[in-house]
């Protein structure tokens, strides 16, 4: 497999991103390269201001990088999933009721 043709077209390599997370010649760094290429390369762009503001640098986009940091940031607080609620159970008779409809 040719690494730098997976990170600049993985659609041409790969079928799924689930089959880039499964390969085993792969490292966790170079998946991470591959999936997520747009976001490393603004990472790779960010500078911090006098005032202390990171940004940036030139005619680069920061949009994913700061929504990165806004979801990491974000993580520990967010909601835990919570199992699904076991159904309720039927009544023994269930089959003989008929629809509220039937009833007017």
């Amino acid at each position: 497999m040719d690494f730098e043709k997976a990170k600049l077209n993985p659609a041409a390599v790969f079928k799924s991103p689930q089959e880039i997370v499964s390969i085993q010649e792969l490292s966790r760094e170079q998946k991470i390269e591959i999936l997520c290429r747009h976001t490393v390369e603004e990472l790779a762009t960010l500078i911090i201001d006098t005032d202390g503001k990171i940004r940036a640098g030139g005619k680069n986009h920061d949009d994913d990088a700061i929504a990165l940091a806004m979801g990491l940031s974000c993580i520990k607080s967010a909601a835990k999933l919570r199992e699904p609620r076991a159904k309720k159970p039927i009544a023994p008779d269930a089959h003989r009721w008929k629809p509220v409809s039937a009833w007017t």
